[in-house]
């Protein structure tokens, strides 16, 4: 996780367990655009972390990419 959060566009990047289900695991990841997210499939680490996924894969993979805007607003009282 550290070395990718060090990837250029990478702005956020965790790993979350369902506390109701232990086998759930949920990935996050936020990059800055499109192309700093494809960048990351170019890295070593991504290169190691499919190797183990090939190895003990995972019984389902639901991947699920949104694309958003940031905006800032005040909350009300």
């Amino acid at each position: 996780v550290e070395i990718t959060l060090q990837e250029p566009g990478c702005n956020d990047f965790l790993f979350a367990v369902d506390v109701n289900n232990p086998d759930i695991v949920v990935a996050t990841e936020v990059y800055k655009n499109y192309p700093a997210h494809e960048d990351h499939f170019k890295t070593a680490q991504w290169e190691h972390f499919s190797a183990v996924m090939e190895k003990y894969p995972p019984r389902n993979i639901d991947v699920k990419t949104y694309e958003a805007s940031e905006t800032t607003h005040a909350l009300e009282d």
